[in-house]
């Protein structure tokens, strides 16, 4: 069942400026040196942008809303890409040092 916001979806064009704007956080956060540098209330503050403009996006105040949009379309977070990130880094890192 789609949520309420998903009833009168935006256009195509909108839709795209969404997925060029999930791949511009993925690209900025690809280098897991620069990731490090990335504090909690950084990464709070890209998400905040990100839930507002579903929140515009989908004309709803609602934050249950945005939730349920972004897991229909698969959109994931900042703070969920860069800790994946780390997390796979981490682990080629560790294997590096293991075979070095």
């Amino acid at each position: 069942m789609l949520p309420p916001a998903l009833t009168s979806l935006p256009s195509l064009q909108t839709f795209k400026r969404a997925l060029n704007i999930r791949n511009y956080f993925a690209d900025r956060t690809i280098w897991p040196k620069e990731a490090c540098l990335l504090t909690k209330s950084n990464l709070q503050a890209l998400d905040f942008v990100i839930n507002r403009f579903f929140m515009k996006l989908f004309k709803t105040s609602s934050i249950d809303t945005v939730k349920h949009c972004k897991e229909y379309f698969g959109f994931d977070l900042p703070s969920v890409l860069w800790a994946k990130r780390m997390q796979k880094f981490e682990v080629k890192f560790c294997l590096y040092l293991s075979s070095a």
